[in-house]
């Protein structure tokens, strides 16, 4: 009936004498665009719709969108068409849903601090790992992080060496949400049972090579080597 009644609408307006053909073209003009917003829109919802089905994250998550080229922070508000983050620093982004291709989500379920220690060479590396293990075996003892670990931390082993120092990676599983208090904490205590146990931690040094002075002819003395040189 719509349709008769736009053709009917149209036959009327032509019989007026009044031209159609740039209300057809605005109209067309219209449609597109009405359709590429709809298509859109459309792609929102259904990414939306199967974030929610499969669970991938939900409010009070922290997620980092597409990679480290996409936004991240914590998920203020989700619906079938965006979603809302919070940055660490109060920023508030608003993510369409259907432009979200990949998402890494840093608190599901369960959550790993992990730490990289510097050692430096002319520290004994098996005294080091040691006080870090000591360090390790005292966090669950914490009345303040206790209930943020849900499993004793581990010394993966020398992670790397550089030029100037080793690094040890370290590994505590936290409850989500509590991996960066967690990380916070052992530095903090990694640095005073490194100072206790006389460990220093590697920092920039420079190297300052003094060698003995060569003695170089004045320019008189060369002057005169030349001329005693062609007497002689």
């Amino acid at each position: 009936r719509f349709v008769v009644l736009i053709v009917a609408g149209m036959t009327v307006l032509s019989t007026l004498g009044i031209p159609i053909g740039p209300l057809l073209a605005s109209a067309g003009v219209a449609g597109l665009a009405i359709g590429l917003g709809a298509q859109s829109l459309i792609r929102d919802l259904i990414g939306g719709f199967f974030i929610v089905l499969e669970d991938q994250y939900h409010v009070g998550d922290v997620i980092q969108v597409n990679n480290t080229s996409g936004p991240s922070g914590l998920v203020e508000q989700l619906t079938l068409r965006y979603t809302a983050l919070r940055g660490l620093d109060g920023s508030y982004t608003i993510v369409p849903n259907g432009d979200i291709r990949t998402v890494t989500n840093l608190t599901k379920d369960w959550a790993r601090a992990v730490i990289d220690v510097d050692i430096a060479y002319e520290e004994d590396l098996g005294k080091a790992m040691a006080v870090l293990q000591e360090v390790l075996g005292g966090l669950d003892q914490d009345p303040e992080l206790a209930h943020a670990i849900l499993e004793p931390g581990e010394i993966l082993g020398v992670e790397a060496l550089s030029p100037s120092h080793a690094t040890v990676r370290l590994m505590v599983k936290t409850r989500p949400m509590e991996q960066w208090r967690v990380a916070r904490a052992l530095r903090q205590r990694i640095k005073t049972a490194f100072e206790q146990a006389g460990i220093t931690i590697p920092y920039p040094r420079n190297v300052t090579i003094v060698q003995p002075a060569t003695e170089f002819p004045s320019p008189s003395q060369a002057q005169q080597q030349p001329t005693q040189e062609r007497r002689a």
